[in-house]
This record gives C-alpha cells, structure tokens and sequence, in this order.
C-alpha cells in the first residue's frame, strides 16, 4: 500500500523546488482566469481553492479578481492555519474538508474553482472524483481550473533523482496523463485551454474548463 503525504510535515518546510515554480505556475494560472472567466454580468466573484492549505495564489487572485468571497478547502490544519496568518480581509473562508466528500454542500455555489497538485494524491478512482468535485461545486457557465504533474522525461529525471537521495516527499503523486483526465472533464464540461508547465521541470499539465 502507498503511503501518504505528510502534509504537517510539508508545510513545516516545503519541497525545495516549491519556490523555483511557483512564480511561472501562478503566472500561467492567472492568465488562465484572466482569459476565460465570465465577468460579463460584473458581480463579484465567488472562488474555491481546493487543497488550498498553504496557499501561494490567495493574494494574488485577490488582487486580480473582484471577490465576494474566497473559499480554501484542505484537510491539512497547518496547512490552513499558514493560510489563516496570511489572509486579511474578510473574504476568505477556511474549511478542514476532504475534496472526496466536501462538496455537497457547495454544490452548485462558485463561479470558478481551481486546483493546483491536488487530484494526483489518488488512485484513479479518487482522482476522478476530485475531478468531480471542481465541477459539481461550480454554478453552470462556471470556470474549473486544474493542475497536475505529468510524466514528462525531465519528471521522471528529477524525481528519480529525488527519491535515491531521499528528499522525494509526496509517495502517493501519481503523475498524469490527459487521456485519464480529459474523459473525466468531458463528463461536465468543455475544455477552454490547455498548457504544459515546462519551465518549472518537475512538469505540470493545466487545463481550464467551462461547466455546461
């Protein structure tokens, strides 16, 4: 059996390449939600981050979005507590939730969700649940953003660098392919665009969705 990640632990002190990528991921997630949100009504926005603890978007999404509120769901307490000591303004929500079963009462509630290395911590069926919950917690018309890592050479490289120096910290990442996330996507909605994280090595796939 895989073992999990030690998120208490992570949050204590992040993965060293953390802070190499974060810069060109949020770059390139926030073009994303600056290209396909639907602002045409002028309301402001009610957003989710999911598997948000820790989160290295929240002030940047404040500052490019006009809010109502900003929800971070994570099962991670000191994940969400870094988020609490951050946050400033009484938009954000903070919620101790499981993205497999947290989105009941949510459904239908946001105008855009988003993830970013949060639906490869599973088995294929739990992936595509948490691929599920994105959308079932979007209004219609909403935006799902979602960002995993996939097998490219260079991943492969790094992480079999990591792991035989013993500083790989996420046992349970399962790097992606499209072709087991587009049909789960499909199911809800349309793709609007998709990216390959390149620049940052350890590489990400994202994609952005409209929900039907």
């Amino acid at each position: 059996m895989t073992a999990s990640t030690d998120w208490q632990a992570y949050y204590g002190r992040p993965f060293c390449a953390s802070g190499l990528s974060r810069r060109y991921t949020r770059r390139v997630l926030l073009g994303m939600m600056e290209r396909f949100i639907d602002r045409s009504g002028g309301a402001a926005l009610r957003v989710a981050e999911l598997g948000g603890g820790g989160s290295c978007f929240l002030q940047s999404v404040l500052a490019l979005l006009p809010l109502e509120e900003y929800h971070v769901f994570d099962t991670s307490a000191a994940g969400l507590e870094r988020v609490r000591q951050e946050a400033r303004q009484g938009a954000v929500r903070l919620h101790q939730a499981d993205v497999l079963d947290g989105a009941a009462a949510f459904a239908g509630t946001f105008d855009l969700v988003f993830s970013v290395g949060l639906v490869e911590h599973f088995d294929a069926p739990g992936t595509a649940k948490a691929i599920d919950t994105h959308f079932e917690m979007l209004r219609a018309g909403g935006l799902a953003i979602i960002s995993y890592p996939t097998p490219t050479w260079s991943y492969r490289l790094i992480r079999g660098a990591a792991e035989a120096a013993g500083v790989w910290r996420f046992p349970d990442e399962r790097p992606l392919r499209g072709q087991e996330v587009l049909p789960v996507v499909a199911r809800h909605g349309q793709v609007l665009g998709r990216k390959l994280l390149w620049p940052i090595l350890l590489t990400q796939e994202m994609i952005a969705a409209r929900k039907r």
